[in-house]
Order: C-alpha cells, then structure tokens, then sequence
C-alpha cells in the first residue's frame, strides 16, 4: 500500500495510523504547492517527483511522528537526522516550508532493504542521494 499525507495536517497521526496501525517500510518527503510536486533541481537532470528524504520505518507511528516533531516549528523536538538537516538551512526552509511537506509512505515488509534500493535508484538517476539524505 501507498499513502500520502500532509505533514501539517491536524489529522496527520490519526490518518497514519488509521492506515497503517504500527506497521512500517519507507517514506519519502516532498514538497507540493498549489496541489502540484515542487521538482528538484539535481546534479544529473531534474527530479519531478520532489524527493527531499528517503527513510525508513519499522513503525510509522514513532518515525515518521518523530520527523514531523522535528520538521514542526511549533515542537523543539529533535529526534530525526532529516529534521535536523531541514532545520540547520534557512533557505531550505524558505523553499519548501513546513506547511507544504507531505510524505509518502509505502508498506514494505523488509524496509531496511527497500530504503537502499530506492536510495541507489536515486543515485543511479541523479548522481547523488536526495537532499536531504547528503550530510
């Protein structure tokens, strides 16, 4: 199963788990404004689909909560690598604020290996890992 939701919503933990319960796999977070995909500009070629992060999770409950913790101006919470990333740069976070994340998450039984999958795609495609997956 595929989903996406926005980050910024106030049903943001209710849909996830309605939908997933404490179930995992990847993630993906991009950006959307005015209903269409921010593309990224990338070293190979632009990437339409707006890929920002590529994670994983053995529970989407406590992952991806603990990303919008982290993404969330209005939490000082700090768990996710992601988050923090998004949080050092200014200008990232003028080019795709917080009320235009969403994420995409897909079931997967085996996520550790699903995440390095797509995350060599990404690689093979663009010469580089998204974003905010780079140190």
């Amino acid at each position: 199963m595929v989903k996406e939701y926005h980050i910024a919503s106030p049903t943001f933990w209710d849909d996830i788990n309605r939908d997933f319960g404490t179930g995992g796999g990847i993630y993906k977070l991009f950006s959307k404004r005015d209903g269409k995909i921010q593309p990224i500009n990338r070293f190979l070629g632009q990437d339409e689909n707006g890929t920002l992060y590529i994670g994983k999770a053995t529970s989407y409950i406590d992952r991806v909560i603990g990303l919008k913790k982290t993404l969330d101006p209005k939490y000082k919470s700090s768990p996710h690598i992601c988050g923090r990333r998004y949080n050092k740069n200014i200008r990232v976070q003028e080019a795709f604020p917080f009320t235009d994340l969403f994420v995409q998450l897909e079931s997967s039984d085996d996520p550790v290996n699903r995440e390095k999958e797509l995350l060599l795609e990404y690689f093979n495609t663009f010469g580089e890992v998204p974003p905010l997956n780079a140190v």
